[in-house]
């Protein structure tokens, strides 16, 4: 009987140390950081077991965004950003995680990551210190642009903790959070695609210096001003040269057959045109909002084109990842490739369009496919007003096609 028991204790220790060598993760908010550029990209993410899945959603600001085929096997932890062709691939110490963040797409690009259970603070943790104040609406310029061509930052801020965003004239930095410290702002973004660090010092009153840090090697200088009335350049419509005539577009579809403005399958409907890349996080945005638009309204009948320019002019690449962005959407889209991620390239493939602005752009077909609208650049859900005013000018839009068609 002793030598049974002594038996049975050897074995629980054994199934306990098994146990603690492949033990679950903590649910709750982790506090994630990449070594980039020699210094800390941090952001925060949440792990929560549901119904026996482990599910993990990256924080930014208001977002909360699921990485939808994250897993957890045994001690490591992999997550593909969705979308995008990159991924975390860690392992746990207990309550820390040790790993490394990819993307596919550029070559030898890895970023050291870790991370932390239990820590919700960005930057700093929080703390009842005077801090300057930089809430508000901000001018914007940075070093790689004409002076001429203003971006807004548009900021919030609660004791030493702020957030906001930041657009221009191609779009926005989507979901910016952070600390401000003394007379010195941080601010970080990551959603697999961004992986963002602006920071700033107060030179005087309502003035600005920085620096923007993005991924392994590029690095911009910026400067603000706080300015209550700034605004960014209007690219709502970009000129046509046959503004009464069907807008002409040509086509090579993923499975080989090319798709035209006079396709006998797009006859007589309404289209919704657009251009974007996988690797493009305002794309995800706008993909998103078109998906929701047509889910909500199936009798509508518009057709959604899709012309995706990818980080390479690589066909069985491009259909990759149009195939994993199928996946991500309920409503069907014909999707087309255009080659690698160009403006100029993207411009040339529509002759009465006079330039491609910005990834994404949308274009508003009507039924007989005259351009009714053109949004050159996209302002997404973390501008706040600015996407509540495109969401009311393409309700506007679109209405006025179902009620002509």
């Amino acid at each position: 009987m002793a030598k049974i028991d002594r038996f049975l204790s050897i074995l629980m220790i054994a199934l306990f140390s098994c146990l603690a060598a492949y033990a679950q993760p903590q649910e709750g908010i982790w506090r994630g950081t990449l070594d980039m550029q020699g210094m800390q990209l941090p952001f925060n993410f949440e792990m929560k077991l549901e119904d026996n899945i482990w599910r993990v959603y990256l924080l930014n600001a208001e977002e909360r965004l699921l990485i939808r085929d994250s897993k957890v096997k045994q001690d490591s932890i992999y997550l593909p950003m969705n979308l995008f062709d990159s991924y975390i691939v860690a392992a746990f110490q207990g309550d820390h995680l040790e790993g490394v963040f990819v993307k596919n797409y550029s070559e030898d690009y890895k970023e050291t990551f870790k991370a932390d259970y239990g820590l919700e603070y960005r930057f700093f943790p929080d703390s009842d210190e005077p801090v300057t104040d930089f809430s508000g609406r901000w001018a914007i310029n940075f070093t790689s642009e004409d002076d001429s061509i203003t971006s807004i930052g548009l900021f919030k801020q609660e004791a030493n903790r702020i957030w906001g965003t930041i657009l221009t004239a191609t779009g926005d930095f989507r979901y910016l959070q952070g600390n401000v410290k003394g007379k010195n702002l941080y601010l970080s973004t990551f959603d697999g695609a961004h992986d963002f660090i602006f920071q700033a010092s107060l030179l005087g009153p309502g003035k600005l210096v920085g620096l923007w840090l993005y991924g392994k090697n590029y690095k911009e200088g910026w400067s603000a001003t706080k300015d209550a009335s700034a605004e960014i350049p209007d690219f709502t419509n970009v000129a046509y040269s046959k503004k009464d005539q069907p807008f002409e577009f040509s086509l090579k579809g993923l499975d080989g057959r090319t798709i035209t403005h006079n396709d006998p399958a797009l006859k007589g409907k309404p289209i919704l045109l657009q251009i974007f890349g996988t690797w493009c996080s305002n794309s995800m945005d706008l993909s998103n909002f078109i998906d929701d638009w047509l889910q909500a309204h199936p009798d509508a009948r518009f057709e959604w084109v899709g012309l995706s320019f990818e980080t390479r002019d690589d066909l069985p690449y491009a259909r990759e990842r149009l195939e994993n962005w199928r996946t991500f959407m309920t409503s069907d889209a014909k999707l087309a490739f255009g080659g690698k991620a160009d403006k100029a390239s993207a411009s040339m493939m529509f002759p009465t369009l006079s330039r491609v602005n910005a990834y994404p752009t949308l274009i508003i077909l009507d039924k007989d496919h005259k351009p009714v609208r053109t949004y050159g650049f996209f302002n997404g859900p973390a501008t706040g007003e600015y996407y509540e005013v495109f969401k009311e000018d393409f309700e506007a839009i679109v209405q006025s096609v179902l009620e002509n068609r």
